[in-house]
């Protein structure tokens, strides 16, 4: 379930413009599919893409032949893999899972966009936006994870708003993307249990 996060992540951002059976929509229906295909490329990922008026259905085959199926439909959905089953909520229906580590700073000004939660894997990836800076978070998170005793291991912050920051503590990790565009900031934050780059590769 290696890519599974950045191909729902962007999926997420999808769902509110897939259906329809006019000209216009159906261009929309592919214009979709073709973002979703160019995510999993630039993750590495070798997928088979269905969008149509009754959601997205994305099926990965991965080198070692395991294979992963992601189904959505409207606001939520749900990942299978030989791993387990992890479940998707995007717009309205997502919701902080009662998993979510405690110890984890949640940034108070932000508007939670989608939540995929592999409780097999330990996994949780949050979605979300906010009218703050990525400097302004980024700062935030940089304070709050030292005073919940997160050990930084990783800034790869960069000139205009970019900033790519990992934490560990014991035998966890989190890890935080922050981007600036057309006046928000899109931020995407992983807590789980074993240190790794899955999220981001």
């Amino acid at each position: 379930m290696k890519h599974a996060v950045v191909i729902a992540g962007c999926v997420a951002l999808l769902l509110a413009g897939c259906g329809g059976q006019s000209a216009e929509e159906a261009a929309s229906e592919r214009v979709a599919e073709t973002i979703i295909r160019e995510a999993a490329r630039q993750s590495g990922a070798d997928v088979d893409v269905d969008v149509s008026s009754e959601g997205i259905t994305v099926r990965e085959t991965g080198p070692d032949g395991g294979k992963v199926t992601m189904e959505f439909d409207g606001e939520s959905g749900r990942i299978v893999s030989e791993d387990g089953t992890a479940v998707f909520t995007a717009g309205a229906a997502a919701v902080i899972p009662e998993e979510f580590p405690k110890d984890v700073p949640l940034y108070e000004n932000m508007t939670l966009m989608a939540v995929q939660h592999d409780p097999a894997l330990n996994v949780v990836n949050l979605t979300a936006s906010s009218d703050d800076s990525p400097d302004a978070i980024a700062g935030f998170y940089k304070t709050q994870t030292a005073e919940h005793g997160w050990t930084q291991d990783a800034d790869m912050s960069q000139p205009g708003g970019m900033h790519m920051l990992m934490y560990s503590k014991d035998d966890r990790a989190l890890q935080l993307v922050l981007v600036g565009k057309d006046g928000k900031s899109h931020i995407q934050l992983n807590a789980e249990k074993e240190y790794s780059f899955s999220a981001l590769s």
